[in-house]
């Protein structure tokens, strides 16, 4: 008995399992969706939190820093505010001609050596300045030796130049250089003419070659040339007209069923088009539509 009970109860586990396991894989989807939304709550009560304790931070910091420059300042401009009395003092009793009793020897001797002080490094930073602007504007906005160097450049390019211009005016180039020109427009026209051996899309050329890569720049240079057309090209999209100008009549006229002149003219100039333009595309669609009812005709016919 206990085995037969053992075994409903295992039957009944195996039953259930997969609403165990539906059950499990939905608790555990509902977890890690509430897991997710507690990180987020998490990151952005932190975030919050470190933004609003930096921000205390750095404003205790620039309170304390206004306090420091302040003392600071203060101190200097007492400083400068002092000596400059004592400058206007001096001035002012040394106009009159007489100094009172209760100023002291050792003040007057400060004032003057501070007075002199000023004046001696307010010339030197005068100097330095003028130094240092002199420099910075001939050695990075007015370069002597650069500019004298490109103007020496351009004479020598004009120089060049207009002596080449003298000598094809006067008709005594350099043979090395008529001969260099005849050659390069032999080059040009033999590429003209080579024009049809360059590559396509379908089918590599001949100077397209692994093992040849210099063969390469034959073919840029190619490709670079308009191809050679013997006569005037033909536009195709030109519409002659028909009856423009009549050929001269011929005195001794063949004997025979021939044409016209006037119809051979239009034959031979009239505009040329593909052979899918002049048929019809759905042509052999109406023929075979065209036959079909022609059939069904016959067999009603012949039925009846």
């Amino acid at each position: 008995m206990q085995i037969f009970s053992m075994a409903q109860h295992i039957i009944r586990l195996e039953r259930e399992s997969k609403n165990i396991k539906l059950w499990i894989h939905e608790r555990h989807l509902i977890a890690e969706k509430w897991r997710q939304l507690e990180f987020n709550a998490a990151v952005k009560i932190q975030s919050w939190f470190r933004g609003t304790r930096l921000r205390c931070y750095i404003k205790m910091l620039n309170k304390q820093i206004i306090i420091i420059q302040k003392s600071w300042r203060g101190v200097l401009g007492r400083k400068k505010y002092l000596m400059h009395l004592r400058v206007a003092f001096l001035a002012h009793y040394k106009m009159l001609g007489t100094l009172p009793n209760w100023v002291p020897n050792f003040v007057l001797e400060k004032a003057l050596v501070q007075q002199s002080e000023f004046q001696y490094y307010n010339k030197k930073v005068i100097l330095l300045q003028k130094v240092f602007r002199g420099w910075f504007v001939r050695s990075h906005i007015f370069d002597f030796y650069v500019w004298k160097n490109y103007f020496v450049i351009i004479g020598q390019k004009n120089e060049a130049l207009r002596k080449k211009v003298d000598a094809y005016w006067s008709g005594d180039q350099n043979p090395q250089v008529v001969e260099n020109q005849r050659l390069l427009k032999i080059l040009k026209y033999e590429n003209k003419k080579k024009h049809y051996l360059l590559s396509t899309d379908a089918q590599p050329g001949i100077y397209q070659q692994e093992k040849h890569p210099e063969f390469a720049k034959i073919e840029n240079w190619i490709k670079r040339m308009k191809p050679a057309v013997k006569g005037e090209r033909i536009d195709r999209n030109k519409r002659f007209p028909l009856l423009s100008k009549m050929p001269t009549g011929h005195k001794n006229r063949p004997k025979g069923p021939f044409k016209n002149a006037q119809q051979i003219y239009a034959i031979k100039n009239r505009p040329r088009v593909p052979l899918r333009m002049e048929d019809d595309v759905e042509g052999a669609k109406r023929y075979v539509e065209r036959e079909k009812m022609h059939e069904e005709g016959l067999w009603i016919h012949e039925k009846s």
